[in-house]
C-alpha cells in the first residue's frame, strides 16, 4: 500500500505493443509493476525485441480496477 492506494496481482498472458517510443504491455487496465516471461525466460527489460509477440505476466494493479481486469480475456488468475 502507497499513499493510501490498495494494489492486488494477477497473472495474465497478452502482447507486447509499441506506443510512442515505449514497448508496453497491450492492457484495457492501468498496471503499477510486471515481471514479464516469454519462453521461461524475463523479458521485462527488453520488450522492443518482443513488437506483437505474446508473453506471459505477473502485473500489479489498483484493487478498485479488479473487476476490469477479471474480465481481461488474458486473465490467469492470481498468483498465490
Amino acid at each position: 500500500m502507497a499513499c493510501g492506494i490498495l494494489y492486488k496481482d494477477a497473472i495474465v498472458i497478452t502482447t507486447v505493443k509499441k506506443v510512442d517510443d515505449s514497448y508496453v504491455l497491450d492492457l484495457p487496465f492501468k498496471i503499477f509493476g510486471q515481471d514479464i516471461v516469454r519462453n521461461g525466460q524475463s523479458v521485462t527489460y527488453s520488450l522492443e525485441k518482443l513488437e506483437g509477440s505474446e508473453v506471459m505476466a505477473k502485473v500489479d494493479y489498483r484493487v478498485e480496477d479488479e473487476v476490469e481486469v477479471k474480465k481481461f480475456a488474458g486473465y490467469l488468475g492470481n498468483p498465490l
